[in-house]
């Protein structure tokens, strides 16, 4: 996060989504000391104070809500020495999704604002099962891993600018259960290896790929050699 700040800066950081494994008082604080929002989710054990009598259970105050239905408790709540806002749900599977933020915005924008942090997940699955097996590698030295994230990072993009370029002209096919056959980041990605493992007789494709993510960057070539 100092590396992001400092390169960036945190004023481009609109929240912080996190699970579960990312808390602690020291890591909220320096959240908070540095004006970043966030919103993070806790465990269902956790122990939050009521407005009237001691601490108890943090799923205890959304046990009566109704499913997928969103509440944020009143008031804040103090948890690891910080005073939170805690919005919270409970979830089709039993399952309760409970948030902590630092900013008091409405239950739904809350849930809705972590909602988005499952395409992270989708990322790492692109990154590793689901396309390039990047735990295959055998590299140890973390300044080439970092590059490696990073070259990987760039195809990915590509994978999934070409995935919904063709989307666009030839949609994806729905099975049955109506589900997509395949991802937007898997149909540019199969292209992709189609057109590389045969240049020769694919250049004109090839070209127009490599067009066409250069346009998206907003480079705007007007042909590639």
């Amino acid at each position: 996060m100092n590396r992001f700040g400092a390169i960036l800066g945190v004023d481009k950081i609109d929240y912080l989504a996190a699970d579960r494994e990312f808390i602690g008082s020291k890591w909220i604080g320096y959240l908070t000391e540095n004006k970043i929002k966030f919103r993070i989710r806790i465990k269902v054990n956790t122990r939050i104070n009521r407005q009237q009598g001691g601490p108890a259970p943090v799923k205890n105050f959304f046990r009566s809500l109704p499913i997928n239905r969103a509440m944020q408790l009143k008031d804040k709540r103090h948890i690891g020495g910080h005073q939170l806002y805690v919005t919270g749900m409970r979830l089709v599977t039993g399952e309760y999704l409970i948030i902590i933020h630092s900013d008091p915005n409405t239950a739904i924008i809350v849930m809705e604002d972590y909602a988005k942090r499952w395409k992270i997940e989708t990322l790492f699955k692109c990154l590793k099962t689901g396309g390039f097996n990047f735990e295959d590698t055998h590299l140890t030295a973390p300044e080439r891993i970092e590059k490696l994230v990073a070259f990987l990072a760039i195809a990915f993009s590509w994978a999934y600018v070409m995935g919904e370029w063709r989307h666009t002209y030839e949609p994806i096919r729905v099975k049955r259960h109506q589900r997509p056959a395949k991802s937007i980041f898997r149909y540019g990605l199969d292209w992709l290896r189609n057109i590389l493992l045969n240049i020769p007789e694919k250049w004109v494709d090839c070209n127009d790929a490599v067009a066409l993510f250069l346009n998206r960057l907003g480079w705007c070539p007007k042909s590639v050699v």
